[in-house]
């Protein structure tokens, strides 16, 4: 998920410490010197050779009980500091080029702006051109890695990947309701092929439409929960589960290949769309901890892959809206 303002607001508001995932500078330390430059390049590819993660430059950080957290804005002010330089020190300082990241400028007021700098996985060892050296994020540090974690790491062109995306798209909204269709998209990053893989996208009970029945109203689009598992509620029993797998309950067989990208929200028409609502009662009835969805890949010779759409993230429906009738 792409970060905004309001994701920088809570890390501070936090005082979030710096992670295996996270790492946050002063605006003072982007800059063209050679020292700059090189530091940019070590810490993007040791978030790259491990695991990818978060880079922020424009907050200050202090420290609490010896551990390094966020204090507060402290924004870049040179505009030509910007995303089109990140890219292009990153291209000409690496080697292979890296390009597995996305630069998100974030307004902060006028002429101030937050840099995060978002980065994936790398599929291979990517080297520091800088120092000639490689990195790889430990902890909350980025130190130079030995050979083991380098041939380790070159290994990772035989291993499968896969890149999930779990989002819902709002379909319909009254002053009562809202809903929402579920979007699953899977890419496949990786240099060998996908089978016999399986996703799970955990959901909050209230919120599925008629789950003992296929139905069809003027809205249009089928509830058809029989279609897509046949799991069960937790033991809590508020959380209904959706599943995608190769082979699919119908016995179709989704392989991903190198390089393959599948919407199932739009290239698979045998695939109905699956909705979950949100009206008032459903909504003051949540309680706090039952109101996140949660999702897991699990695929070969892999680490599952997890992910969790906070309860704020996916619904946008507003409960304290004035309530409209139809011949009001």
């Amino acid at each position: 998920m792409t970060i905004d303002k309001k994701d920088l607001e809570k890390i501070i508001q936090n005082a979030e410490a710096e992670s295996l995932h996270l790492e946050f500078k002063r605006a003072a330390a982007l800059g063209r010197s050679d020292g700059q430059k090189k530091e940019l390049v070590k810490d993007v590819t040791g978030f790259a050779n491990a695991n990818g993660g978060l880079l922020i430059y424009g907050i200050a950080e202090g420290k609490q009980d010896g551990v390094v957290v966020a204090t507060a804005f402290d924004p870049v002010l040179d505009e030509t500091l910007n995303s089109d330089w990140i890219h292009s020190v990153l291209r000409n300082s690496t080697d292979p080029p890296f390009s597995g990241f996305h630069v998100n400028e974030i307004s902060i007021e006028p002429g101030k702006r937050v840099l995060a700098i978002e980065i994936d996985a790398a599929g291979t060892a990517h080297q520091n051109l800088a120092d000639q050296r490689y990195y790889q994020r430990g902890g909350a540090a980025t130190n130079p890695m030995v050979g083991f974690q380098i041939r380790d790491l070159l290994g990772r062109r035989q291993k499968a990947e896969l890149k999930v995306n779990v989002g819902f798209k709002t379909t319909w909204t009254d002053s009562e309701r809202e809903r929402y269709q579920l979007q699953v998209a899977i890419e496949n990053t990786g240099n060998v092929s996908v089978e016999h893989w399986r996703l799970e996208v955990d959901l909050p009970n209230e919120a599925i439409r008629h789950q003992d029945r296929p139905e069809r109203d003027k809205h249009g689009g089928h509830h058809n929960f029989s279609d897509f598992s046949h799991g069960r509620p937790d033991a809590d029993g508020y959380l209904l589960r959706v599943v995608f797998a190769d082979p699919y309950v119908d016995g179709r067989r989704h392989i991903f290949h190198p390089g393959m990208s599948v919407d199932f929200t739009v290239r698979q028409p045998h695939i109905p769309p699956f909705y979950i609502e949100v009206d008032r009662v459903s909504y003051m009835g949540y309680s706090k901890s039952k109101r996140s969805i949660k999702w897991r890949m699990f695929y070969p010779d892999s680490k599952p892959l997890v992910g969790q759409i906070e309860f704020e993230d996916w619904c946008s429906f507003d409960p304290h809206a004035p309530i409209k009738y139809e011949n009001s």
